[in-house]
């Protein structure tokens, strides 16, 4: 029971961060999005070893015009992926859930819990 539980809430909590149309998640999600994330032309920069500070931080063109680089378009990629917060959601809900009660394995549990987040997910239609 604590299982399905814990996917039921974990997909709720995904889908109102990923997708939800609530003013207060919105629209600090899409101007995050908007201002840092790259969805244009190939979003990986080349990788060059002598340059790791390059790679990692250097800048490249964003939604919006402006500059981001490889950790802010990440993050952006982040808050907008249900497979990712669905895990990051799942692990959070794991835990608070073994503070209060005991948690049969509760690292088994997380990974349960995010790979069925992240199933239901991708068999819902997209309303984007």
């Amino acid at each position: 029971m604590t299982l399905l539980l814990l996917i039921l809430a974990g997909y709720w909590i995904t889908r109102l961060v990923t997708r939800g149309k609530l003013p207060i998640v919105e629209i600090p999600r899409d101007a995050f999005v908007t201002r840092w994330g790259v969805y244009v032309d190939d979003p990986r920069p080349k990788w060059d070893k002598h340059k790791i500070w390059n790679t990692i931080f250097g800048k490249r063109q964003a939604i919006g015009g402006k500059n981001t680089n490889l950790v802010m378009s990440s993050l952006a990629y982040l808050w907008e992926c249900d497979w990712c917060m669905g895990a990051w959601v799942s692990a959070g809900l794991v835990y608070m859930t073994d503070l209060y009660i005991s948690v049969p394995h509760p690292y088994l549990m997380c990974f349960a819990v995010a790979g069925a987040v992240g199933l239901i997910a991708s068999v819902e239609p997209s309303d984007r």
